[in-house]
């Protein structure tokens, strides 16, 4: 049906967002389209946050005379939290790429984020990425996706 000799795949993620998008370049039979033909658009559920709730414990004195109570230890709940985002971000990256089967892909992701999803993600995927960006692209209009990513493409 579709030949992915001649398309990229542009991946943008940042912590909360993943959008995907199909490059053809001009001249080929798969740019019928005017602009990045849209993939797959993820907002990541916030609710994944709730996993180990943090303890409450007494403040030291007596049960009948204690005021308040305090929170235990947060044991690293927000590390934890970030690491399972990057997680999902890094299989469903793989999946669509994988899906897709270009001959290229780009990734745009911020610094914190980018080398781990790069460390998750297949190496026979890692491949055949054309471009890495440490940069948060999730909020560009798709106008300005084709510009900078076409023009990459190009240029390799």
């Amino acid at each position: 049906m579709k030949s992915s000799e001649h398309q990229t795949t542009v991946i943008l993620a940042d912590m909360g967002k993943l959008r995907a998008f199909r490059l053809s370049p001009p001249g080929t039979e798969l740019c019928s389209h005017a602009g990045p033909e849209v993939i797959a658009e993820i907002d990541l559920p916030q609710t994944q946050r709730d996993t180990d709730r943090i303890g409450r414990f007494p403040q030291g004195r007596s049960v009948p005379e204690t005021a308040g109570m305090s929170p235990g230890e947060n044991h690293n709940e927000q590390s934890e939290y970030e690491k399972r985002r990057i997680e999902l971000l890094a299989m469903k990256i793989a999946e669509l790429v994988g899906k897709e089967g270009s001959a290229s892909w780009c990734l745009a992701a911020p610094a914190s984020i980018n080398k781990h999803i790069l460390e998750l993600i297949p190496s026979t995927l890692r491949e055949s990425l054309t471009s890495n960006l440490t940069a948060d692209l999730t909020h560009l209009p798709l106008a300005e996706i084709e510009h900078r990513f076409l023009t990459q493409s190009r240029k390799g």
